[in-house]
Protein backbone atom coordinates (compact mmCIF):
# COMPACT_ATOMS: atom_id res chain seq x y z
CA UNK A 1 0.00 0.00 0.00
CA UNK A 2 1.53 3.42 -0.84
CA UNK A 3 1.76 5.96 1.29
CA UNK A 4 2.15 8.27 -1.30
CA UNK A 5 -1.13 10.67 -1.16
CA UNK A 6 -0.88 12.19 -4.80
CA UNK A 7 -1.84 8.61 -5.88
CA UNK A 8 -5.70 9.15 -3.90
CA UNK A 9 -7.56 10.11 -6.78
CA UNK A 10 -10.40 12.28 -5.40
CA UNK A 11 -12.93 13.95 -7.54
CA UNK A 12 -13.28 17.40 -5.36
CA UNK A 13 -15.88 18.70 -7.45
CA UNK A 14 -18.42 15.57 -6.77
CA UNK A 15 -17.58 15.43 -3.19
CA UNK A 16 -19.01 18.80 -2.62
CA UNK A 17 -21.49 18.52 -5.03
CA UNK A 18 -23.10 15.59 -3.29
CA UNK A 19 -22.46 16.98 -0.14
CA UNK A 20 -24.70 20.28 -1.08
CA UNK A 21 -27.28 18.09 -2.77
CA UNK A 22 -27.78 16.32 0.90
CA UNK A 23 -28.19 19.60 2.51
CA UNK A 24 -30.40 21.11 -0.23
CA UNK A 25 -32.29 17.54 0.35
CA UNK A 26 -32.47 17.64 4.40
CA UNK A 27 -33.54 21.41 3.97
CA UNK A 28 -36.26 21.31 2.27
CA UNK A 29 -37.41 18.03 3.59
CA UNK A 30 -37.91 19.95 7.06
CA UNK A 31 -38.61 23.09 4.88
CA UNK A 32 -36.27 25.52 6.20
CA UNK A 33 -35.16 28.30 4.52
CA UNK A 34 -31.58 28.67 3.08
CA UNK A 35 -31.50 31.95 5.82
CA UNK A 36 -33.17 30.26 8.42
CA UNK A 37 -30.23 27.86 8.41
CA UNK A 38 -27.86 30.06 7.25
CA UNK A 39 -28.96 32.18 10.83
CA UNK A 40 -28.76 29.19 12.83
CA UNK A 41 -25.48 28.07 11.80
CA UNK A 42 -24.00 31.46 11.68
CA UNK A 43 -22.95 31.92 8.16
CA UNK A 44 -24.16 33.95 5.44
CA UNK A 45 -26.62 32.86 3.13
CA UNK A 46 -24.37 33.39 0.47
CA UNK A 47 -21.66 30.97 2.21
CA UNK A 48 -24.79 28.72 2.43
CA UNK A 49 -25.69 28.72 -1.28
CA UNK A 50 -22.06 28.32 -1.73
CA UNK A 51 -21.90 25.04 0.12
CA UNK A 52 -25.15 23.85 -1.40
CA UNK A 53 -24.10 24.22 -5.15
CA UNK A 54 -20.63 22.57 -4.74
CA UNK A 55 -19.00 25.69 -5.22
CA UNK A 56 -17.97 25.79 -1.02
CA UNK A 57 -15.96 23.05 1.27
CA UNK A 58 -17.15 23.55 4.22
CA UNK A 59 -14.51 22.95 7.28
CA UNK A 60 -15.44 19.62 9.56
CA UNK A 61 -16.83 22.31 12.12
CA UNK A 62 -18.93 24.01 9.67
CA UNK A 63 -20.75 20.49 8.14
CA UNK A 64 -21.12 19.69 11.58
CA UNK A 65 -23.20 22.91 12.29
CA UNK A 66 -25.39 22.37 9.42
CA UNK A 67 -26.15 18.53 10.36
CA UNK A 68 -26.71 19.77 14.08
CA UNK A 69 -29.16 22.48 12.57
CA UNK A 70 -30.62 20.03 10.53
CA UNK A 71 -31.60 17.36 13.23
CA UNK A 72 -28.69 15.26 11.45
CA UNK A 73 -25.38 13.99 11.72
CA UNK A 74 -22.23 14.78 9.40
CA UNK A 75 -21.97 10.91 8.32
CA UNK A 76 -25.80 11.53 6.86
CA UNK A 77 -24.63 14.66 4.49
CA UNK A 78 -21.79 12.60 3.29
CA UNK A 79 -23.51 8.99 2.85
CA UNK A 80 -23.70 9.90 -1.24
CA UNK A 81 -20.38 10.66 -1.75
CA UNK A 82 -18.83 7.83 -4.23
Amino acid sequence: MSSDPSEISVDETAVMSAVGAAIVARRAELKISQQALARTVGTSRTFLRGIEAGERAPTVVTLTRIARALHTTPSALITTIR
